[in-house]
């Protein structure tokens, strides 16, 4: 009795161990950015002073007025319409892209963007390679049809970085890539300002093969669940763990200048 006692307690002892040993793994890894784990940066790339600046801004659908702001921009993005599993809702974005284009002035860039903000609906598109398919050609066909350049793809996940997730992330955005290629539209996507200082489910290397350019969202510093924190801080890595100039070191490891672009 004494023996099969002792040989339970080891038993136990033993997969305690493993467990302890195996949670140590996993919050080491969770405490990397992902794409220290999945990703050999490239050498950093030095910025051309001569690059040309872009003054983009966001109208979404919900403050498109008949009242112009009096200011020009170089382009201006139309945020935008929205996915389900069924393809584009037929809601509110949908309805106002006529109000958005009367306020473009003549001969200035507009993108439309696709608005995809609920990370389980987001979730169950990811698996859903149907869907996709779907939402990629009405997109492409709404774009044409009122005369877009291009499409912006604003994904937004909050999930750990599983390799099957950053997998389909990778994928979902290629294909838009390609199809709007086909369509003659440019490709850009949005990008958590703290992609590389958190644990976020992107594979940025990957993702600059097919993307013209990333629009680093710097207003979600210290987010609280999905409402956006205050804008990144210049200096202050120190105090606060992280700051513009990192991030701007980080994502240039990673895609070029010319294909970078600053949300506020």
């Amino acid at each position: 009795m004494k023996r099969f006692i002792l040989v339970v307690l080891l038993l136990f002892l033993l997969v305690f161990v493993i467990l302890q040993a195996a949670k140590a793994k996993v919050g080491r890894d969770l405490a990397q950015p992902v794409q220290e784990r999945i990703l050999t940066p490239t050498p950093f790339v030095p910025i051309d002073k001569n690059q040309q600046v872009t003054n983009s801004v966001f109208v979404p659908y919900w403050a498109v007025t008949e009242q112009e702001s009096g200011m020009e921009y170089d382009q201006y993005i139309y945020f935008g319409i929205t996915p389900t599993t069924k393809g584009i809702q037929n809601e509110a974005g949908l309805q106002r892209v006529e109000s958005f284009k009367e306020l473009v002035p003549s001969g200035k860039k507009s993108l439309l963007a696709l608005r995809m903000v609920d990370s389980e609906m987001n979730a169950d598109i990811l698996s859903d390679k149907a869907a996709q398919k779907k939402i990629i050609a009405e997109t492409m066909t709404f774009a044409k049809k009122h005369n877009f350049s291009g499409v912006v793809l604003d994904l937004e996940m909050s999930a750990i970085p599983f390799d099957s997730l950053v997998t389909q992330i990778s994928e979902f955005s290629r294909d838009i890539a390609l199809q709007a290629g086909k369509q003659e539209l440019t490709f850009e996507m949005t990008l958590y300002g703290d992609t590389f200082y958190r644990v976020r489910p992107f594979d940025v290397k990957t993702l600059s093969q097919t993307n013209e350019n990333f629009m680093l969202m710097a207003y979600d510093f210290h987010k609280s669940r999905s409402n956006p924190g205050p804008n990144f801080p210049l200096k202050g890595s120190k105090t606060y763990g992280y700051d513009m100039e990192k991030l701007a070191d980080d994502i240039l490891r990673y895609s070029s200048p010319a294909k970078v672009s600053i949300i506020f």
